[in-house]
């Protein structure tokens, strides 16, 4: 399991990192396995969805690192267009939460994870 604060790797499934005490679930239901994928202020991680019983890609924004607001709008349009698009090879769009952790605010949405 994968620290979405600070990537510390935990073995077997606690509650919380023994690194820097955040959660290790995101929005209480979305367990960490690693991440795919990284940007300027942004990651992308493969979670499991412990709720829906699903693999899913979770893009966090990690507020503290952003240059400007203007990121936060950039990424709340993304999570609408995905929203509103219907096209096979183009993830689904399957939520956005606000996430408080240890280290800071993240804005978060989940999405379809589609292999390859």
């Amino acid at each position: 399991m994968l620290c979405p604060a600070c990537e510390h790797i935990h073995e077997g499934s606690p509650s919380r990192c023994e690194a820097c005490d955040t959660g290790l679930r995101l929005d209480g239901r979305l367990s960490i396995e690693r991440r795919l994928g990284r940007g300027g202020s942004s990651r992308t991680y493969l979670a499991q969805d412990q709720l829906a019983g699903r693999a899913v890609a979770v893009k966090v924004l990690d507020i503290a690192k952003m240059e400007n607001w203007k990121q936060l709008e950039l990424f709340k349009r993304q999570h609408e267009v995905l929203s509103s698009l219907r096209i096979d090879g183009v993830p689904e769009a399957y939520g956005m939460f606000e996430a408080e952790t240890a280290t800071g605010s993240r804005w978060c949405f989940e999405h379809e994870f589609i292999e390859g």
